[in-house]
């Protein structure tokens, strides 16, 4: 979680530095792109929860959600 935390940390710093040291000219493009990657994220996540049926069970091939049911082992964690 931290290693996730100190990534993300950087790409926000490294995006306001390139901001703020980018000509004037060149800093609506740089928005315009920023932007549109936030666009992507959104409707990948709706993508994401669209997935989700009335019973809370995602949809897709997650190996994490569903690893062990391919291994074909019952794997139940310790209550």
């Amino acid at each position: 979680m931290q290693e996730e935390t100190r990534h993300i940390l950087f790409f926000v710093n490294w995006a306001a530095w390139h901001r703020r040291t980018s000509p004037w000219w060149r800093r609506p493009w740089f928005m315009l792109k920023s932007s549109a990657v936030w666009a992507f994220l959104i409707w990948e996540r709706i993508g994401i929860a669209r997935g989700i049926d009335q019973k809370g069970q995602m949809q897709d091939a997650n190996f994490a959600m569903n690893g062990a049911e391919q291994i074909g082992v019952a794997i139940d964690p310790p209550r």
